[in-house]
């Protein structure tokens, strides 16, 4: 038996006035997908220093905000580079005053409520259900704090 190599990566589901942020992305193979903001952790970063870069790279969020809790974690279904795995933490980071400037990772972003994510439907732009798992979460633990 092999063990399989892994990359990390590290979210940020991004609370502010009861909404969350996706933000819009189109991928290598042209599919259309909700992303969150992160990335994988670089060289010799901790997973806070890594998610801190991430967000101020992606969405320009640079003071006013606190990483909080891991809201959840799982193996991406599809390998990566040359065969390795995919690992991925999604971080609830609490927001005040984020007026969102895009990467160019990104085409365009939209905030949404607890109801719109239930019920979430876009026949454009696909979202993950291990998003969707993490941003129910993140409501969820935003009225604990």
């Amino acid at each position: 038996m092999n063990i399989k190599d892994f990359n990390v990566g590290i979210k940020g589901v991004i609370i502010q006035d009861n909404k969350v942020l996706l933000l819009k992305r189109l991928g290598l193979d042209g599919a259309k997908f909700w992303d969150l903001p992160g990335g994988r952790i670089d060289g010799e970063e901790t997973i806070m220093d890594a998610l801190k870069r991430e967000l101020i790279e992606e969405v320009s969020l640079d003071k006013n905000f606190e990483i909080k809790n891991l809201l959840h974690a799982y193996r991406y279904q599809k390998d990566i580079n040359n065969g390795r795995g995919l690992m991925l933490l999604c971080y609830l980071v609490e927001s005040e005053g984020l007026k969102v400037r895009l990467s160019d990772e990104h085409s365009d972003h939209e905030w949404f409520g607890l109801n719109e994510i239930i019920d979430f439907d876009d026949s454009e732009y696909f979202l993950n259900d291990e998003y969707k798992i993490a941003l129910i979460k993140a409501f969820e633990s935003h009225k604990k704090f």
